[in-house]
């Protein structure tokens, strides 16, 4: 009985979201389930819980994924060419470029497919790298990244394609906001998750004509 009044009077407080029992591979064990933007252009698959947001652009869609606590993890866009805002690269010869930064891990993508297949000038990859204070995630060409040029924007054939951890912004609770430092751990569970869902990307389109 006072074992039971003990207990009763107890506050106990929630498992985080991302909790999982020992022996449970929280990318591998969790379920997936698939999107695919308005336009088609953009498809992916995240873990059941996680959010996806689409917001309406004149080039094509803006995708948020976020976590189930509401914190933005990855942003997809595309960008079409328009003669008024050429786009340039920061990694094009005579542009100073992003940087400094430090390669954390490095994992090949093929993202693009369909039309875009191809049309991007080197191979891409999930880079994880540091920049300044923050540790974040983007699909890089591998000849930038070898070069040691930060452009994530990637060239293809009528525009670019974005897709990366959000930076560069002040908006509230971005994915490294979860941490007292504001670095993302390299294979924590966040982490191994953006890294797969860029694996499971696939870019068909670069939005309205």
């Amino acid at each position: 009985t006072e074992a039971l009044e003990l207990l009763a009077t107890l506050e106990l407080e929630p498992l985080p979201w991302d909790a999982m029992p020992d022996g449970v591979d929280p990318v591998a064990d969790v379920p997936w389930v698939d999107y695919v933007s308005v336009d088609g252009g953009i498809a992916f698959s995240h873990p059941e819980g996680w959010t996806v947001e689409e917001l309406s652009m004149p080039d094509g869609p803006f995708v948020v994924l976020s976590t189930p606590d509401g914190y933005q993890a990855l942003d997809v866009a595309t960008y079409r060419d328009r003669a008024e805002f050429p786009f340039v690269s920061p990694c094009a010869p005579g542009e100073t470029g992003l940087g400094p930064f430090t390669v954390l891990e490095r994992v090949p993508i093929e993202p693009l497919a369909g039309a875009l297949q191809g049309t991007a000038a080197s191979t891409l990859e999930a880079v994880t790298l540091e920049v300044t204070d923050l540790v974040i995630v983007a699909m890089l060409s591998t000849a930038d990244v070898d070069a040691g040029c930060l452009d994530p924007g990637v060239g293809v054939a009528g525009g670019l394609v974005r897709a990366t951890t959000p930076y560069q912004t002040d908006a509230p609770e971005l994915i490294y906001d979860r941490y007292a430092d504001r670095r993302l751990p390299v294979g924590s569970y966040e982490h191994r998750v953006i890294v797969e869902v860029l694996g499971t990307l696939r870019v068909t389109g670069l939005g309205p004509a």
